[in-house]
């Protein structure tokens, strides 16, 4: 009994403090995105732009789709982990939402043009904007993320429907 005593006594609460802020220094140092992903991310975005602006092929929408799968794939494979929107703090999050609002707006211009509302060249611009907001904005995503997960930020977890309807009735 003496010998468990003196083990958990070895292991206190400051040793496991220790344990998790290295595991989190960890995660944040492993999980580094390739310098290419978000340029090849950009780049099949702003192909999808032009397609609905020009080809309006369902096949390239479709390739587009399964690109971003093959990188969803490739990134997860590689790191064993995946940075998704729930995972996202506060600052993070701010990043998150102006990738997705350049990603509409390319978009919306593309559809501009399909629907004749607009020139050649705004389809053009739209594919642009996304191609160089993804670019330019997904690095600064992820380092504001591995900021936030050094510095302790734990993400909401999802309630079951069910307890979130107790929790309101009460």
């Amino acid at each position: 009994m003496e010998s468990n005593d003196a083990a958990a006594r070895a292991y206190g609460p400051d040793e496991a403090l220790a344990d998790v802020e290295a595991s989190r220094v960890a995660i944040a140092d492993r999980v580094v995105t390739p310098w290419w992903y978000h340029p090849a991310l950009g780049i099949i975005q702003a192909s999808l732009v032009l397609n609905i602006a020009f080809a309006k092929g369902v096949v390239s929408v479709l390739l587009a789709v399964a690109g971003i799968g093959v990188l969803v794939r490739v990134y997860t494979s590689r790191y064993g982990v995946w940075l998704g929107p729930d995972q996202l703090g506060p600052r993070s999050r701010r990043v998150f939402r102006a990738i997705v609002a350049v990603t509409v707006a390319g978009l919306a211009l593309g559809i501009a043009h399909t629907v004749g509302a607009a020139p050649s060249w705004v389809a053009i611009l739209g594919a642009g904007i996304t191609l160089v907001g993804t670019t330019v904005l997904g690095p600064r995503l992820d380092e504001r993320w591995r900021d936030e997960v050094r510095a302790g930020f734990i993400p909401h977890t999802r309630q079951p429907r069910r307890a979130r309807k107790d929790r309101r009735s009460r």
